[in-house]
C-alpha cells in the first residue's frame, strides 16, 4: 500500500460528470490547504509530471476499462503504486477480480450516502487499513446501492438480452438464435434471477448502461 495522504499530496479525480467530480473532492480530507485536488476528464489528459507526482486516484465510472488502469499508467512511464478508488455504477465478477488482484483498492456505489463515502474513504486514505476494499464489497447496505454487471451473465443470456433491447419477441429471438421459445423463456428467467429483476421490461433497463470511457 502506499504511504497515507501527506500535506504536499496530490489526488487526481478521473470521471466524465463534473458535478460529480466536485462532489467526490469534496468527501476528501478538508482543511489541508496543501491537499493538491486535480480533475479530469480522461486520464490522457493528466500530463506525465502531474500523474507520476499523484498519490490517488479516483475514479467516477463509468468502468469498463478499470482492470487496464494499471497497465496504462505504466506505459505512460508511471510509477503509480498508490491507492486507486473507484466510485462505480454497477458491481460484478470483474469489479471483485480488481480488488482481488489489487487492481483497485477501494469501490464505492455512485448513489453511496456521503457518510459513508467519507468513512470508506478515511479509512482507506487517513488509516490506510489494508482489508478495507474487502470489507466495503461486504457491506449489505453498499451492496444494495450497486446495479447488477451485465457482464456476469452467460454469453447466450447477455444474446438474449441484446435481442430483447432490439425489440425482439420471444419467438423472434428463437428465430434469431435458431433455438426453441421455451428456451428463450428459460434464459429470460436466469436473466431475470442473476439480476434481481421481474420482468422483460426491467431487463432491458440492464443493457441501458454507459458507454465504455477511457481513462
Amino acid at each position: 500500500m502506499a504511504s497515507t495522504i501527506t500535506p504536499m499530496s496530490k489526488v487526481l479525480i478521473v470521471g466524465h460528470q463534473p458535478l460529480y467530480r466536485l462532489s467526490v473532492a469534496n468527501l476528501l480530507p478538508q482543511g489541508d490547504a496543501a491537499l493538491e485536488v486535480l480533475e479530469a476528464d480522461t486520464l490522457d489528459q493528466f500530463s506525465i509530471e502531474q500523474l507520476s507526482g499523484a498519490n490517488c486516484l479516483i475514479l467516477c465510472g463509468p468502468d469498463q476499462q478499470v482492470a487496464k488502469i494499471g497497465d496504462k499508467l505504466v506505459l505512460a512511464g508511471c510509477r503509480f503504486t498508490t491507492l486507486r478508488v473507484l466510485f462505480s455504477e454497477r458491481l460484478g465478477a470483474a469489479h471483485r477480480r480488481c480488488i482481488a488482484e489489487g487492481a483497485v483498492d477501494l469501490i464505492l456505489p455512485t448513489t453511496v450516502g456521503c457518510s459513508q463515502a467519507e468513512t470508506y474513504l478515511k479509512r482507506l486514505l487517513m488509516d490506510l487499513e489494508p482489508s478495507v476494499g474487502f470489507q466495503a464489497l461486504q457491506d449489505p447496505e453498499l451492496l444494495s446501492r450497486f446495479l447488477p454487471d451485465v457482464d456476469d451473465l452467460t454469453d447466450r443470456e447477455q444474446r438474449v438480452l441484446r435481442h430483447l433491447n432490439e425489440g425482439l419477441s420471444n419467438a423472434a429471438i428463437a428465430q434469431r438464435m435458431a433455438i426453441t421459445i421455451n428456451t428463450v423463456k428459460l434464459h429470460m428467467a436466469k436473466i431475470c434471477r442473476k439480476a434481481g429483476v421481474r420482468n422483460r421490461t426491467q431487463a432491458v433497463c440492464l443493457y441501458e448502461r454507459p458507454l465504455a470511457a477511457s481513462y
